[in-house]
């Protein structure tokens, strides 16, 4: 299923999320519909740090309040600095209702592009 990467939470933005970082990526999800990856370790860095902190870092993502944030709109803007082909450098900025959602979609974003398509079991 084609989906918009500004749709994506819990188990199919931490999918996406696995599959730019190149994880082995199992389809279980357990009773709580948290993914497993091979291993058995539960891959949920759209809501840990300790988990999604390292790929800000590393990514040198910007996570910072909106200006614009309403009841209906999120409270969250994350921004990364891509290049394209051509090596020309351009921002990217993804919204999300807390700064690691808001994250993590700029992250899969800047990897997989606007839209992806994820299982239809993560839906």
């Amino acid at each position: 299923m084609m989906i918009n990467v500004s749709e994506l939470t819990n188990q199919s933005l931490n999918w996406a999320i696995a599959k730019c970082e190149g994880k082995d990526i199992t389809r279980s999800l357990n009773k709580n519909r948290q993914l497993r990856l091979v291993g058995n370790m539960i891959y949920t860095p759209s809501s840990d740090w300790s988990q999604g902190g390292p790929i800000i870092e590393r990514e040198r993502i910007g996570v910072y309040l909106a200006n614009h944030s309403t009841e209906h709109c999120a409270a969250w803007q994350a921004s990364i600095v891509v290049s394209d082909k051509a090596l020309f450098c351009k921002a990217l900025y993804c919204d999300g209702p807390t700064p690691l959602i808001a994250a993590m979609r700029c992250f899969v974003a800047s990897k997989l592009g606007d839209e992806i398509e994820i299982p239809d079991i993560l839906t």
